[in-house]
């Protein structure tokens, strides 16, 4: 549907350009995960210069965009991967789309050539216009602009003072965080399988305790099993998947258990001094 000014309907949160010369730019050979990020970027980096960030500076942080970039099949919710979404931030990088830095909690990213893009001046357009419809379309955009500035002032405040909490979306779309979500990702890089991620996470979920005595186990066991699989895999054999693995808690197995070395039995006071009794009388004999 096409809203026309005339009609006196307004969409709110302003707009982005998207100059149709983007598709003849190498951005659109990217893979898809890449494009989406790249456009999901440009809606969210600040429009103008703020307290924190200057115009087309934005903080991110990778859990979120899986999040706000999910979709559903059926009643399952489906994510990029954690590492989809960080070698799409690297690609557009190498390309100079975006400069990006570390933060305490994210990514701070910063839009290459923004002012030129977002700037209808630099359309050609634009530049054929009448100066009095020009000087109109500013007029309706400069009343745009000053309606959302106090609130997007406002939002800009608000969200500092927010604490920002990473979490995993599972394959049945809970969210894992905190010190769960800390032991999760160290027991998957300890097992060292990279399939099926997201339905394991919802195995570990369902594991009922998970203390440091359980957690030094899990850990051990599955390093075990990593080094397991290489002979596994050499002789054609299927490796396990983190998710049964975990469902199964196989950490418990006997072969994953630690091999004590059985100390001989102590012998008993009286076993001793017969011992010595026998030995000094066979010192006496000639």
């Amino acid at each position: 549907m096409v809203i026309k000014l005339s009609d006196h309907r307004r969409i709110g949160k302003g707009c982005i350009f998207i100059a149709r010369d983007i598709d003849s730019s190498p951005i659109m050979k990217q893979p898809p995960v890449t494009r989406e990020v790249w456009f999901y970027i440009l809606r969210k980096v600040s429009y103008k210069d703020i307290e924190k960030f200057k115009r087309g500076q934005g903080f991110f942080q990778i859990p979120k965009i899986q999040n706000d970039l999910s979709w559903k099949v059926g009643n399952s919710i489906r994510t990029y991967s954690y590492k989809q979404i960080q070698q799409s931030i690297r690609r557009l990088a190498e390309g100079h789309n975006i400069t990006s830095r570390k933060g305490k909690t994210g990514i701070i990213i910063t839009v290459c050539n923004y002012d030129e893009y977002q700037n209808m001046e630099s359309y050609e357009r634009y530049n054929k216009m009448s100066p009095k419809d020009s000087e109109g379309q500013l007029s309706y955009i400069n009343r745009q602009e000053g309606k959302i500035r106090k609130k997007l002032i406002a939002d800009s405040d608000e969200s500092a003072n927010l604490e920002f909490i990473d979490f995993y979306l599972t394959k049945s779309g809970k969210k894992l965080t905190g010190k769960r979500l800390v032991a999760f990702n160290e027991f998957w890089s300890c097992y060292n399988f990279k399939r099926g991620k997201a339905a394991a996470a919802d195995a570990w979920l369902k594991i009922p305790v998970l203390n440091r005595s359980i957690m030094s186990q899990i850990l051990s066991a599955a390093k075990n099993e990593a080094k397991r699989r290489v002979d596994l895999v050499a002789k054609g054999q299927s490796p396990k998947w983190a998710q049964g693995w975990i469902s199964e808690r196989r950490w418990e197995d006997e072969a994953y258990q630690p091999q004590v070395e059985s100390l001989p039995k102590r012998k008993s006071i009286e076993a001793r001094r017969e011992e010595e009794k026998e030995f000094f009388l066979n010192r006496e004999m000639p």
